[in-house]
């Protein structure tokens, strides 16, 4: 698998090796066991896997956002699109929440783009460790990010907003502030359209209350 080769993601580097040399050894492993002579057929069986392992990554990499980790705005897309078709189908509620990082040109300017980076991750690291399974979250702008929140309400987001923000402060020893907007499904409409304009008043809505 490729956690072999890279640990979440993450390039797994020599500290990670001393802590641990058996779970982050790299290498080839078959059951049964090839052996030193097995010669052009272990070599074959060696490239099949580094070529699988260079397609998951480029699959991984083609869907999800470089900085962050998270969707990206065309995979988020997808899967919205498929969520609008079950709520209509079967009438499954889901959240869209569409989130704004504030004052975030402010600090980006203030204290210099790696932190503004920085921030970005642990909002991204955070959200991965927050979300639900089924639920999904990506980054579709600067400092902006959509979350799918599958039978989630405002109270729901409300929450996740709310360890975001601790977590954020804690990671990066700033303080920042998030503006949210929702529309839930079916109740406000079940086309993603319509779901993304009503989030998206409801966002700027709330940042002109600020």
């Amino acid at each position: 698998g490729r956690q072999v080769f890279r640990a979440g993601r993450r390039p797994i580097t020599d500290l990670d090796a001393r802590r641990d040399p058996l779970a982050v050894g790299g290498g080839l492993y078959t059951d049964p066991e090839l052996g030193s002579g097995a010669g052009v057929l272990g070599e074959a069986f060696s490239n099949l896997c580094l070529l699988a392992l260079q397609l998951d990554l480029s699959r991984h990499d083609a869907t999800h956002d470089a900085l962050t980790g998270l969707y990206n705005r065309r995979s988020f897309d997808t899967m919205l699109r498929q969520s609008a078709v079950r709520s209509s189908r079967y009438g499954w509620r889901f959240t869209l929440a569409l989130v704004d990082l504030d004052r975030f040109k402010t600090l980006n300017d203030q204290l210099g783009h790696d932190a503004g980076d920085r921030i970005l991750r642990a909002v991204g690291a955070e959200l991965r460790s927050s979300l639900r399974s089924g639920d999904a979250a990506a980054r579709i702008g600067g400092d902006e990010f959509a979350l799918l929140l599958h039978n989630g309400d405002k109270e729901t987001l409300g929450r996740l907003i709310g360890r975001l923000n601790a977590a954020v402060r804690n990671l990066v020893g700033v303080d920042v502030g998030f503006s949210t907007g929702a529309a839930t499904a079916p109740d406000d409409s079940s086309d993603p359209g319509d779901l993304y304009l009503l989030a998206d008043e409801r966002l700027y809505e709330n940042k002109k209350q600020m």
